[in-house]
């Protein structure tokens, strides 16, 4: 099973693109800054974690967060590999945003604290 349960704040306001084709599609990469549980002396306490969401949680996320927002993310992990110019194997890891929801309580209007996840529609 490939699933993973994030709580963390938006590190930049989310800028959407959209891919080319007949229908174009929404996608969102953003970044989130994720508390550690327990932290090592001279260590950072946080994390910077990637995440790509696509269509619908996509255009929810540009519309409703803002840098720094905090928000509950599930979801699932996805490397990505490819050969460098020195034919050297590069990895790079994101998660894919299969649910969102909003967790700064005191902004959250009804619908917004619902979330949204990747099959409903706005």
């Amino acid at each position: 099973m490939n699933k993973s349960i994030f709580s963390g704040r938006l590190t930049a306001n989310p800028e959407i693109k959209y891919s080319q084709g007949v229908e174009p599609i929404a996608i969102l990469n953003f970044a989130l800054a994720v508390e550690r549980k327990y932290k090592k002396e001279e260590e950072p306490n946080v994390d910077f974690v990637n995440f790509v969401a696509f269509g619908k949680i996509a255009e929810f996320i540009s519309k409703y967060c803002t840098k720094g927002k905090k928000i509950g993310i599930i979801g699932y992990l996805k490397n990505k590999t490819w050969k460098d110019e020195n034919n050297k194997t590069k990895t790079f890891t994101e998660f894919i945003v299969e649910e969102v929801e909003l967790l700064d309580k005191k902004e959250n209007t009804e619908n917004e604290s619902k979330g949204i996840t990747d099959e409903e529609t706005i």
